[in-house]
């Protein structure tokens, strides 16, 4: 689909969600592809879809891959004083699978995507569409045992608007160093196209609005944590292990709730489908049985 930024921006469709403009990515349908499932890709903060370009190949041998840059983020619109939420993060994820005629998925999700999967598993009784299984990779998938760095208490502080002008490129590969792993760090291209997505439309300005999503975590904790023992069979979180965020405590306190999910550790960090794609991929295979 894109392994390039300018690939990505190439092949960006748009449509209007709610009222705003949503940057998306689909596996066109195709004779080939009729049969296979919909799989949709949940990105993180503070990145965009382009975060799947390494592992969007393998998977669509396997499924019809969709994913869109939340509002916020990437080359979505970007409202400058919006109030950001997760729960309109999912609404728009809900009338993509909608607007789609999508009633069955996959889902994958990383990092603030987590928390829309969540979301979105807590919906399917209440709405025409169901999560075949979930896949969870580096995430706050439970609000205390979420790690952010001081840097982003520091933006979601009242603070936050003051910093804005101080953030860089440089700035965001010393942070990306700080939660990669020790064996993967990220490299300068990676960096850069991060850095170019994320001053689209602006985008460095929303971040402190953005980052209220921590303090949102906390509001629905008890109702995402309540569900997905319920749902564990359906449930997987591979995990970066060497990520200060939300690595192998985050994974400790997912195999507590849900012994009966499946797990796998990886020697990377923060972001595995970047840092290790291959071995990503490969635990999807045996999860999912591929």
């Amino acid at each position: 689909m894109f392994s390039t930024l300018t690939q990505y921006r190439e092949t960006a469709h748009y449509r209007t969600i709610k009222g705003l403009k949503i940057a998306y990515w689909r596996d066109e349908p195709s004779e080939s592809a009729k049969y296979k499932p919909h799989l949709l890709l949940l990105h993180g903060f503070p990145s965009a879809s382009y975060d799947w370009h390494l592992l969007w190949p393998d998977l669509a041998q396997h499924f019809r891959c969709h994913a869109f840059d939340f509002l916020g983020f990437g080359l979505s619109q970007k409202p400058y004083g919006h109030r950001y939420t997760l729960i309109e993060q999912a609404d728009i994820a809900q009338e993509y699978l909608r607007e789609e005629g999508i009633t069955d998925c996959y889902l994958l999700a990383h990092d603030y995507g987590v928390s829309i999967a969540q979301e979105l598993l807590c919906r399917q009784d209440q709405y025409d569409f169901n999560i075949e299984q979930c896949a969870f990779l580096n995430g706050g998938l439970f609000a205390d045992q979420h790690r952010p760095l001081f840097m982003q208490r520091l933006l979601k502080s009242i603070l936050g608007p003051m910093i804005v002008p101080l953030l860089s490129k440089r700035s965001l590969h010393q942070n990306f160093t700080k939660i990669f792993g020790p064996y993967t760090p990220p490299s300068a291209q990676l960096v850069h196209d991060l850095w170019e997505l994320l001053k689209v439309n602006g985008g460095t300005k929303v971040i402190p609005a953005l980052l209220q999503y921590i303090d949102e975590r906390a509001v629905y904790a008890t109702k995402w944590r309540e569900a997905m023992p319920l749902q564990q069979q359906k449930l997987a979180f591979i995990n970066g292990v060497h990520d200060p965020i939300s690595g192998k405590n985050m994974l400790e306190a997912f195999a507590a709730c849900c012994p009966e999910a499946d797990t796998k550790s990886l020697n990377v960090g923060h972001y595995p489908q970047l840092e290790d794609a291959n071995a990503v991929y490969s635990a999807l295979k045996e999860i999912w049985r591929l």
